[in-house]
């Protein structure tokens, strides 16, 4: 992925023009502005991503620790 990135900003440093007609036909003005929207859908891609991955943790922890719970109730049942 890494390298793929470094090899698109490789393309847009040496061919900036293909760039400018994207951002004008996306109506931008100017091609930092486009880097700054680009960006911003990188941003909140990235951090939907990491939100959805803490909520599949979260809900394995929960799982895990209602299991020990309950182990643990029953084993102290058995004794009594």
């Amino acid at each position: 992925i890494w390298s793929g990135i470094w090899a698109i900003t490789i393309l847009i440093v040496l061919f900036p023009d293909v760039i400018r007609t994207f951002a004008q036909t996306v109506f931008i003005s100017r091609l930092f502005d486009l880097l700054v929207v680009g960006g911003f859908i990188l941003v909140i891609t990235m951090v939907y991503k990491a939100y959805i991955k803490v909520k599949k943790m979260e809900k394995k922890m929960e799982e895990y620790v209602r299991k020990e719970s309950l182990g643990e109730a029953e084993k102290k049942k058995k004794l009594h």
